[in-house]
């Protein structure tokens, strides 16, 4: 307690305010849900689903606009914001420009090419 008061005194009343201030922000709890990511697609599927024929089409746009993967034979498939890319590309490289293209989609939560195969 006198260590308290001790504070108080030190403090003044200015001080001491911007010290409550400090203390009661850091017990405030976020109230919003994450809005990106694997979390928010779980907990607004209504959006995701609604996302997906347009992530599909602008990464089809990106791969036909990109004159290494235009002429590829990639299939892509969107499933609430999770990307498959599937089909016989002509080598690794390709595979793997094509695996960051679709990384680099802001709406792509996550992106599997097991299916995607590479020719050597």
């Amino acid at each position: 307690m006198r260590r308290l008061r001790w504070v108080v005194r030190r403090l003044g009343g200015v001080g001491l305010s911007a010290l409550c201030a400090t203390v009661l922000a850091g017990c405030t709890k976020p109230t919003e849900p994450a809005s990106t990511g694997p979390e928010a697609a779980a907990s607004r599927p209504d959006v995701v689903a609604g996302n997906d024929g347009k992530l599909k089409s602008d990464l089809e746009a990106k791969f036909k606009a990109d004159r290494a993967l235009a002429k590829e034979d990639i299939e892509v498939a969107v499933k609430d914001g999770r990307v498959t890319l599937s089909g016989e590309v002509s080598s690794t490289e390709v595979k793997v420009k094509a695996e960051d293209t679709a990384r680099a989609m802001p709406d792509a939560f996550g992106v599997t090419v097991e299916g995607l195969v590479a020719k050597q």
